[in-house]
């Protein structure tokens, strides 16, 4: 999956990465490696999942705790939500307030 979404990038100036969480268990440690070893693999200007359940948001804290204090605070905001309305509507306000710092 990365790969797509670098050449993607490419063609565009900004990503979100907006994420159906409702049915996701968690992360690999595979994944949590990566990710925390290569910020050149994110390239969002933000990250929204919508529908998390607990045990999901509290690894995704423990995650960017962790790379802080390892050095790597976070590349880019990532939020939580209940509604995929909701994780639309951060973005779309993200994206605003972006485009009035430039």
């Amino acid at each position: 999956m990365i790969l797509p979404v670098q050449e993607f990038k490419k063609r565009h100036d900004t990503l979100y990465l907006l994420m159906d969480a409702r049915e996701g268990t968690g992360f690999t440690a595979e994944a949590r490696r990566a990710l925390n070893d290569d910020r050149s693999l994110i390239p969002y200007a933000g990250a929204v999942f919508f529908g998390a359940s607990f045990a999901m948001r509290a690894i995704a804290n423990m995650m960017s705790r962790a790379g802080t204090l390892m050095g790597h605070p976070p590349a880019y905001p990532t939020v939580f939500t209940t509604t995929e309305e909701e994780a639309r509507a951060w973005i779309s306000a993200h994206r605003a307030t972006r485009a009035q710092g430039r």
